[in-house]
């Protein structure tokens, strides 16, 4: 967008009586838009499957089923939480603050299990990478977790790395 500015008052002895002259400078900034939240009830039909003989409702596009929290939100929160490294509380006094969605440390804490969930067939296909690879290093270190100790357990192979946290030391 464009603003052109005219002159109305002087900076210097805040005179209104001001003549235009002919040249201009030009100033640009980037800046933020905050915009409010988009509500959106998904009305479906019911639809009847003449194959299988099931009956559904069908997703609607951008809909999180049984989700209160639109897929754009949910991002926005995981990378606050995991590329900024923002804890739980404070992502949702941001989410709160600038966008006005409340949303409980319960619901954050879902996001998360959803997420580990949707990439554990990844976590599992780098676990066979490295399983099966000619050579592997292999290293563990004390990870606490509150008042228990567990050993964060690290597999690297010249291609990927496997990390895997066990409450145990011992390499079973």
């Amino acid at each position: 967008r464009t603003i052109f500015v005219l002159p109305e008052q002087c900076p210097q002895c805040r005179s209104h009586n001001i003549s235009p002259c002919h040249d201009t400078e030009e100033h640009t900034q980037e800046d933020i838009v905050i915009v409010r939240p988009v509500l959106t009830r998904f009305v479906k039909q019911r639809g009847y499957c003449r194959d299988c003989g099931e009956s559904f409702f069908p997703l609607g596009k951008g809909e999180r089923p049984k989700g209160y929290i639109g897929p754009v939100a949910v991002a926005v929160a995981g990378y606050l939480r995991y590329v900024i490294k923002i804890p739980f509380d404070g992502v949702r006094k941001i989410l709160g603050g600038l966008w006005g969605l409340e949303i409980t440390p319960a619901a954050l804490g879902g996001f998360d299990k959803k997420l580990a969930a949707a990439g554990q067939p990844c976590y599992a296909q780098i676990a066979d990478r490295v399983r099966f690879s000619t050579g592997i290093n292999v290293d563990e270190t004390s990870w606490p977790r509150g008042p228990v100790m567990e050993w964060l357990w690290t597999f690297t192979n010249p291609d990927c790395a496997f990390f895997k946290i066990a409450p145990s030391r011992a390499g079973s």
